[in-house]
Protein backbone atom coordinates (compact mmCIF):
# COMPACT_ATOMS: atom_id res chain seq x y z
CA UNK A 1 0.00 0.00 0.00
CA UNK A 2 0.94 3.62 -0.47
CA UNK A 3 1.43 4.89 3.09
CA UNK A 4 1.94 8.61 2.41
CA UNK A 5 0.78 11.27 -0.05
CA UNK A 6 3.02 11.67 -3.07
CA UNK A 7 2.26 14.11 -5.87
CA UNK A 8 3.89 12.09 -8.72
CA UNK A 9 2.02 8.91 -7.68
CA UNK A 10 -0.40 8.85 -10.68
CA UNK A 11 2.51 8.90 -13.14
CA UNK A 12 4.22 6.10 -11.21
CA UNK A 13 1.01 4.05 -11.36
CA UNK A 14 0.95 4.50 -15.14
CA UNK A 15 4.60 3.47 -15.46
CA UNK A 16 4.07 0.33 -13.34
CA UNK A 17 0.98 -0.52 -15.36
CA UNK A 18 2.87 -0.21 -18.65
CA UNK A 19 5.86 -2.24 -17.44
CA UNK A 20 3.65 -5.08 -16.20
CA UNK A 21 1.51 -5.01 -19.36
CA UNK A 22 4.51 -5.07 -21.68
CA UNK A 23 6.30 -7.77 -19.74
CA UNK A 24 3.41 -10.20 -19.31
CA UNK A 25 1.15 -9.33 -22.25
CA UNK A 26 -1.94 -9.97 -20.12
CA UNK A 27 -4.82 -7.72 -19.05
CA UNK A 28 -3.99 -5.73 -15.92
CA UNK A 29 -6.45 -4.10 -13.53
CA UNK A 30 -4.60 -1.16 -11.94
CA UNK A 31 -5.53 -0.73 -8.28
CA UNK A 32 -3.90 1.63 -5.77
CA UNK A 33 -4.29 0.85 -2.07
CA UNK A 34 -3.78 3.84 0.22
CA UNK A 35 -3.18 3.34 3.94
CA UNK A 36 -2.75 6.97 5.00
CA UNK A 37 -5.41 9.32 6.28
CA UNK A 38 -6.53 11.38 3.33
CA UNK A 39 -5.92 15.09 3.84
CA UNK A 40 -5.99 16.06 0.17
CA UNK A 41 -7.91 14.67 -2.77
CA UNK A 42 -5.98 11.71 -4.11
CA UNK A 43 -6.17 11.58 -7.90
CA UNK A 44 -7.14 8.36 -9.66
CA UNK A 45 -6.07 9.55 -13.10
CA UNK A 46 -2.79 10.28 -14.86
CA UNK A 47 -3.02 12.72 -17.76
CA UNK A 48 -0.27 13.54 -20.23
CA UNK A 49 -0.60 16.57 -22.51
CA UNK A 50 1.68 18.08 -25.13
CA UNK A 51 1.12 21.60 -26.50
CA UNK A 52 -2.31 21.73 -24.85
CA UNK A 53 -3.36 18.47 -26.55
CA UNK A 54 -4.33 15.65 -24.24
CA UNK A 55 -2.36 12.64 -25.45
CA UNK A 56 -3.13 10.16 -22.69
CA UNK A 57 -5.64 9.67 -19.87
CA UNK A 58 -5.00 6.67 -17.60
CA UNK A 59 -7.43 5.69 -14.83
CA UNK A 60 -6.88 3.34 -11.90
CA UNK A 61 -9.02 2.16 -9.00
CA UNK A 62 -8.29 3.66 -5.59
CA UNK A 63 -8.96 1.93 -2.28
CA UNK A 64 -8.53 4.05 0.84
CA UNK A 65 -8.17 1.69 3.80
CA UNK A 66 -8.97 4.45 6.31
CA UNK A 67 -12.39 4.89 4.67
CA UNK A 68 -13.28 1.19 4.96
CA UNK A 69 -15.24 -0.17 7.89
CA UNK A 70 -13.23 -3.07 9.36
CA UNK A 71 -16.44 -4.68 10.63
CA UNK A 72 -17.33 -5.52 7.03
CA UNK A 73 -14.22 -7.72 6.76
CA UNK A 74 -13.75 -9.26 10.23
CA UNK A 75 -15.53 -12.55 9.39
CA UNK A 76 -14.20 -12.89 5.85
CA UNK A 77 -12.24 -15.98 4.80
CA UNK A 78 -10.51 -13.93 2.13
CA UNK A 79 -6.83 -13.45 3.11
CA UNK A 80 -6.80 -10.05 1.40
CA UNK A 81 -9.40 -8.89 3.93
CA UNK A 82 -6.74 -9.23 6.64
CA UNK A 83 -4.97 -6.25 5.07
CA UNK A 84 -8.06 -4.15 5.67
CA UNK A 85 -7.97 -4.89 9.38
Amino acid sequence: PQSYYEKPFPERMFRYYMMISLRHRKPVLPIAVFSYEEKTETPDTYTFAFHNIEILRFHYLSIHLMKQNWRNYIRSNNPVAAALL
